[in-house]
């Protein structure tokens, strides 16, 4: 289940991103799809979720954290430290959310996002490898497939999720 909680993770840095854009110039057009893009993103991670659920997908998402892992491992043998940690807080994160230990989870999504700051480097550099490129398709397209059979509009919701977020970019004041 590493990916689907890696997964997650993106989405929220996503949504925080987003939130920090409204809350720097807040007109109307811009909370609108905002709360749009919130409502779209809330629905895409129930279905995505849902297909989480199926074994052969989270056997595949888990085949490819593995291999991304390993994939790291090759580059930066200290990175399995590193790793390790990572995996260790998304098992305690996953648990204290079960209890509803909101305040716990906090914390540790702070852990989490310093050592996958830390992880990153070494995940952009596997990433531009052409073989790991086409396992995330390939694990992408399933679970994409797995969605639609769960929510037919899942196609529909992704394009309007990308078309918001481009506008919302749009929005942002240059730097």
């Amino acid at each position: 289940m590493k990916k689907k909680m890696t997964l997650s993770m993106v989405v929220a840095i996503v949504v925080i991103s987003a939130a920090v854009l409204v809350a720097q110039q807040p007109d109307e057009e811009m909370q609108q799809l905002y709360q749009e893009y919130m409502s779209l993103n809330q629905r895409l991670q129930s279905i995505q979720q849902e297909a989480f659920e199926d074994p052969e997908i989270a056997d595949k998402a888990d085949d490819y954290s593995e291999y991304l892992d390993a994939k790291m491992n090759e580059l930066d043998p200290e990175a399995e430290e590193l790793i390790e940690q990572r995996d260790s807080l998304i098992e305690t994160m996953e648990a204290a959310q079960a209890e509803g230990d909101h305040e716990t989870v906090q914390e540790l999504q702070e852990n989490y996002q310093t050592i996958n700051m830390q992880i990153q480097p070494l995940m952009q550099q596997v990433m531009q490898e052409e073989e790991v490129q086409q396992k995330q398709q390939e694990l992408e397209s399933e679970l994409i497939e797995k969605m639609q059979e769960i929510d037919p509009e899942t196609q529909e919701l992704l394009q309007r999720l990308e078309q918001i977020q481009a506008q919302l970019e749009q929005m942002m004041p240059q730097r």
